[in-house]
């Protein structure tokens, strides 16, 4: 008989779930005394966490640089994205995408600027099992390419989205597709198989409360979020479906079609306050942004920005999680608020199963978007030298004994 809640769930899920829920289902275990684990109503596994269960903590140590900025196809321009294949070769969006084997060396490039077939106008990368996939929002078309560069095929998928695609270990790529910015269902993705058949499309609740600053330009309107207003934080399954959390509180869900849960999990939690310094220079950046873009934006009068841009809009205290994002072990690291530290990012990693391990300290500011890609055991992160010049550091995640 299974007692345990994640070894039930494993099973439903099948073997692909088993392996990333990990020693928990396959040990039947009992769970550490700062977590607790049980079943609600349909199934749903909840994992909740009062402390952590690795007190010394995980280390991200520094390991491997690639090339900047010199004359020919192996240096770097203007990086953009980053993936990373099984393999361990590196792929690096940069006008054209720049293939590096796992020891540094330069091996290709894939593709080139076009509308033909193996072209692209704009190169938004991902990789699926060994191969390349190149969502491009301006053509709205994915392409999949071999590691050798070789174009194998490609299909129509939607215009204008500026997120990466995302593939489970099941080859099903994942295709960010928002829906109008009216209707809140931000958080829309149109899912394929690697040979471009369309399986269904997965669509998150509308987030709770969108908190804009909407600025009259002469072209129409612009708006950007307020900074630290909630906002829901999505990253793809590597066992399939979407994890995501809407951070006004710390609990994340897992979905497998986007209106299911399979496991629910998230740790004790308390805001933590904003010091009105900070409000005060977030909403500065905004303003200086704006300023230094006016003509980009038509045109913005002095009084409207005045009018919409306010310090006193700034929520006091800050959300719970900025960043989600998984390794390929199932892992999931939520990335919270820094505070007053502008040098490194803060996470807090879960296992597979929901498990709160601890908080870890990268040694480095690491950017979103396909800019920091984690694998099993490294992270790979875009960034900058002291002159300015972009380069690729990979770094190595050293865990702490269970």
């Amino acid at each position: 008989m299974i007692h345990s809640p994640l070894a039930r769930l494993a099973l439903q899920l099948g073997p692909g779930a088993l392996a990333l829920l990990g020693g928990c289902a396959r040990r039947n275990a009992a769970p550490p005394p700062q977590t607790t684990i049980d079943t609600l109503p349909g199934s749903v596994v909840r994992v909740r966490n009062t402390g952590p269960t690795v007190s010394t903590g995980w280390k991200i140590v520094p390991d491997l640089v690639l090339p900047d900025s010199t004359a020919g196809p192996d240096g770097l321009d203007n990086p953009t994205m980053l993936a990373v294949d099984r393999a361990g070769r590196l792929y690096i969006s940069d006008h054209v995408v720049k293939v590096f084997a796992p020891d540094g060396r330069f091996l290709t490039i894939i593709g080139r600027d076009g509308e033909g077939p193996g072209e692209y106008r704009a190169a938004f990368i991902a990789t699926a099992d060994r191969q390349l996939i190149v969502q491009d929002p301006v053509l709205a078309r994915l392409t999949v390419y071999d590691p050798s560069g070789r174009y194998l095929r490609s299909w129509s998928t939607v215009c204008c989205a500026p997120a990466p695609p995302a593939a489970d270990s099941h080859d099903r790529i994942l295709v960010w597709a928002p829906a109008p910015a009216d209707t809140l269902a931000e958080h829309r993705y149109l899912r394929f198989r690697l040979d471009g058949t369309a399986i269904d499309t997965l669509t998150l609740p509308p987030d709770q409360e969108v908190r804009l600053w909407r600025l009259k330009t002469g072209f129409g309107s612009w708006s950007t979020r307020i900074p630290f207003a909630p906002r829901r934080q999505v990253a793809a399954h590597p066992a399939g479906g979407l994890l995501h959390i809407w951070p006004s509180e710390y609990s994340l869900i897992w979905t497998l079609n986007g209106r299911d849960t399979v496991l629910l999990f998230g740790r004790d939690w308390a805001p933590s306050p904003v010091p009105l310094a900070r409000r005060r220079a977030a909403a500065g950046a905004v303003t200086t942004f704006v300023t230094r873009n006016r003509r980009n934006l038509g045109g913005v009068e002095s009084a409207e920005l005045a009018r919409q841009v306010r310090v006193e809009d700034v929520p006091a205290t800050a959300p719970a999680v900025v960043g989600l994002t998984m390794d390929w072990n199932g892992q999931t690291w939520a990335e919270v608020d820094p505070g007053l530290d502008t040098l490194h990012s803060h996470y807090e990693v879960f296992d597979s199963a929901g498990i709160y391990l601890g908080p870890v300290t990268a040694p480095a500011v690491f950017r979103g978007r396909g800019g920091t890609v984690w694998t099993d055991s490294s992270i790979y992160a875009l960034q900058e030298t002291a002159d300015g010049e972009p380069i690729v550091r990979r770094y190595r995640i050293r865990r702490s004994p269970p």
